[in-house]
């Protein structure tokens, strides 16, 4: 097994021990425990997807697609209408794009890589029902789904309906990768990240932040609450999945982060506020090079993240989920998780 390469600049090391790169290995390869998977046998839901996609696919002629869109009028904001001098290019774009052969071969992708939806209908009926167990008054939205050939985005959410555009996930069996797309985010666009990601959005109507709030501590408790959501909403979904890391990275960022968090407090980098600086360990970057060519980037999320699991393990029973979520102050988090994390110890 090759060493990792020491990062000698500002002096800080990011290795993995053998000892716990072995047992962390075998212990993100064991079958997933699914902790605190909550008790739904009472919560009565039927998921199902509208397969726009389909739909779209069938399109011969312009008329027909304005009778689509008229059917679900947010079809326009998520292919962007706005964006066109008139509904007329518009549509005569949108429909010179439907009708391209390449694009023929998305919707191909797409079916092969997805099928019937039968396994993403199933996700997403669990992950409403541990929803509706915490959040009890949650409107579950609708869910539609849509290919173009990366016409959309890969989502779009209103108040009550989520768009997936199926094209970006076709992984391994599509001919297109997502364009513009670093690799380091490209990767991530398989189908099992759809539940994690469109959840994860979800969340952001349910956790409460201090707006006024600009320090690089808030961001981290902001995302740290949101992962934490999601392990509780995605009890059987791996944290690499959660938080789109490799076993690998997530294995290196528990084996080193009593050294990730040296670097955070030595710099004083908790109640930064500077854009710049909070976008290199929260944004989305191949590695954080500040502290290793070997730490992931979006560091501070993860950071984040061991927190809020530190706060809630001392609270015990005392708050629950939606307490945890309503909570404004990151300060008061952080205060009272007692966090000191040692290398190894998954938090």
């Amino acid at each position: 097994m090759k060493k990792l390469k020491l990062y000698k600049e500002n002096k800080i090391r990011f290795v993995i021990p053998l000892i716990i790169l072995i047992s962390s290995f075998f212990l993100s390869c064991a079958p997933n425990h699914c902790e605190d998977v909550p008790d739904t046998s009472n919560i009565s839901l039927d998921i199902h997807v509208e397969r726009l996609d389909k739909k779209l696919s069938k399109i011969s002629s312009i008329q027909e697609l304005k009778s689509l869109i008229a059917s679900n009028p947010e079809l326009k904001d998520v292919f962007s209408a706005g964006q066109f001098p008139s509904d007329s290019i518009f549509y005569q774009e949108f429909y010179k794009i439907l009708s391209d052969d390449h694009v023929d071969t998305v919707f191909q992708d797409v079916e092969n890589a997805f099928g019937d939806l039968s396994g993403l209908e199933a996700e997403l009926e669990d992950a409403f029902k541990n929803l509706k167990f915490y959040y009890p008054n949650f409107s579950i939205p609708t869910i539609k789904t849509v290919a173009s050939g990366f016409f959309s985005p890969d989502f779009y959410f209103t108040d009550s309906v989520i768009y997936i555009a199926l094209d970006y996930f076709t992984g391994t069996k599509g001919h297109y990768p997502p364009p513009n797309e670093p690799e380091y985010i490209a990767k991530r666009y398989r189908k099992e990240y759809i539940v994690p990601i469109a959840l994860r959005v979800l969340s952001t109507s349910l956790n409460a932040t201090d707006v006024s709030d600009k320090t690089m501590l808030a961001e981290m408790i902001y995302w740290g609450k949101s992962y934490y959501f999601l392990n509780k909403i995605l009890p059987c979904t791996p944290d690499s999945l959660l938080i789109g890391y490799t076993e690998k990275q997530l294995n290196a960022s528990v084996a080193n982060q009593e050294r990730i968090w040296s670097h955070f407090v030595e710099r004083q980098l908790l109640y930064e506020t500077s854009h710049f600086i909070k976008t290199k360990y929260i944004g989305d970057r191949p590695y954080t090079a500040e502290i290793s060519s070997k730490a992931p980037g979006r560091i501070g999320q993860w950071l984040g993240w061991k927190i809020v699991n530190k706060y809630m393990e001392e609270k015990g029973d005392e708050l629950n989920l939606q307490g945890l979520m309503a909570i404004k102050s990151a300060s008061k988090i952080f205060n009272e998780s007692k966090f000191k994390p040692k290398d190894g110890e998954d938090l």
